[in-house]
Order: structure tokens, then sequence, then C-alpha cells
């Protein structure tokens, strides 16, 4: 079992133009960052990590993680919320993502994620959308002590000026000791 916290600001003497307010780098002075994670072995691990306004202290971020392993059930869950002051379309952002992929024999498990707006996206227009999900997966992996392959059919509900909701089946095949790839769409 592990428990670590760590944060900070940063300050410097001159601004530079070439950031933005939301890379944190912009002024001469960062807000405030923070994080803490607890991780009690192979069952649990939870993590969050803010950034806070540099002069009220008000929460500017938050990005918080809950993972799990128990039984044949592998889990992760995720909340964000993203401050409208510190985005450079000036919206706010909030949303959920889900996921979890269950054993079913030593080499093969069954997929699924789900990743929902909570809040409502602005569009191209700056009209705001209703909270919606953005994209939900279903799938198959095989895995050995080398690689694993998915093959998953995926829902997308996000829109993009006229661009709308898309089904698509996509692969991954992963070499653990190397990293992965995958294929972009097959519709």
């Amino acid at each position: 079992m592990s428990i670590s916290a760590l944060g900070g600001r940063r300050w410097r003497d001159m601004s530079d133009p070439v950031f933005d307010v939301g890379s944190n780098l912009d002024g001469t002075a960062s807000d405030w960052v923070a994080g803490l994670s607890a991780d009690f072995g192979n069952p649990l691990r939870i993590e969050t990590r803010v950034r806070l306004d540099d002069d009220s202290l008000s929460l500017n971020r938050i990005d918080a993680r809950i993972n799990s392993n128990i039984w044949r059930v592998r889990s992760r869950a995720r909340y964000y919320s993203i401050s409208g002051d510190v985005t450079a379309s000036g919206f706010s952002d909030e949303g959920i993502e889900l996921s979890a992929d269950l054993r079913l024999t030593d080499n093969y498990f069954l997929l699924y994620s789900l990743n929902r707006d909570i809040s409502g996206r602005a569009n191209a227009s700056g009209r705001i959308s209703d909270p919606a999900d953005i994209r939900q997966t279903l799938g198959v992996a095989y895995e050995d002590d080398c690689s694993r392959f998915e093959v998953f059919f995926e829902r997308s509900e996000a829109r993009d000026r006229e661009l709308g909701p898309e089904d698509s089946i996509k692969f991954r095949f992963a070499l653990k000791t190397l990293g992965d790839f995958g294929s972009t769409d097959v519709d």
C-alpha cells in the first residue's frame, strides 16, 4: 500500500505570450496544482488531481480516478470537470468515463466502455448541446504473455459541424514490450 501527495506552483519574472491560459504557463505565476493518490495494491487505486485559481483558490479543474481489479473484473472510472476560465474556447467541460474488462477465460476478455458528457458541449455555432454519451464501445480481446488483440464495435455520438453520430468497428494490437497500434475507422 502507498499514499502520495504533491502540490506546487510556478513563478517567473516575465510572462510569455506563446502560452495560453489552458497551459497554466501564461502570466508570471501559475495556478496551484495538487494531487493525491492511494494505491491499495491490486484491488484498488484512487487518484485525484486539481488545479486551483492562483488568486481566489476556486476550483479550475479536477480529475478523479478509481481503478479496481476484483476477481475477474478490471474496472476504471474517471470524473473530470474543467472550468471555462482555463479553456481556449471559454466553455466548461464535465464528464465521466467508465470501462470494464471481464475475464471470460485465461486469455479471452469481454470489453465495455462509456464516455459521457454530463454538462453539455459547445458546438461550432457556440450552442450548448444536451448531455449525451460521447462514445460507447463493446468488444472482445485475446491476451497472452506477449501480446493483446482487441476487436470492438464503437458508437460515437459526438457532433462536429455537419458530422453526426457514427458507428465503426476497430481493432487494436499491442506487443506488451513494444507498444500498440490500431486501425482507423472501418465502417
